[in-house]
């Protein structure tokens, strides 16, 4: 049985793996981008709007002018409402994506106790199924336990495929 280093399958860093990272590592840097370009979009419109004032007013009056109306206007509880509904987005998404992994993972168990019986019941060699279901889960295992699990499994079957001259190569993970 080979051991998982810190490398994926494909030789990548693990640091690289989107397995291996925290859910909300992309999501918080996608919120600093474009919370900067929304910033940077309204400092140039500030600009903009000082630079077309009265040249005999100061350049700030004019700005806070226009934010003293757009503070008493209808826009900024629009502007509100637009991100409040982007902030209830993304946390939607987010609760998605992790009820869809606690999925994935109960379902990978559930394959998994279905066919670890059947590895130390018989004592012939694997059933094609038997073959495929298990390459299936090695290539889907997600943590450290899933994969340790999955080589637990394919040693299992080697064991039993031992003497029969199938030919068969399993998928391992190399690290």
């Amino acid at each position: 049985m080979t051991e998982r280093g810190p490398s994926t399958p494909n030789g990548e860093s693990a640091a690289h793996d989107p397995r291996t990272q925290s859910p909300g590592t992309g999501a918080g840097k996608r919120a600093a981008i474009w919370g900067a370009i929304v910033l940077g979009l309204g400092l140039l419109v500030l600009y903009g709007w000082a630079e077309q004032a009265d040249p005999k007013e100061d350049a700030w009056r004019a700005v806070l002018r226009w934010v003293d109306s757009f503070v008493q206007s209808p826009g900024l509880g629009g502007l509100a409402a637009v991100v409040a509904a982007s902030v209830a987005l993304g946390q939607w998404r987010r609760q998605e994506r992790a009820e869809l992994k606690i999925r994935r993972d109960q379902q990978w168990w559930d394959v998994f106790k279905l066919i670890y019986p059947s590895s130390h019941i018989h004592s012939g060699p694997p059933t094609a199924e038997e073959r495929q279901l298990v390459d299936t889960l090695a290539d889907q295992a997600d943590t450290e336990v899933q994969t340790a699990a999955a080589e637990a499994l394919i040693g299992d079957l080697e064991r039993r495929d031992r003497g029969a001259e199938r030919g068969h190569r399993w998928k391992r993970r190399e690290g």
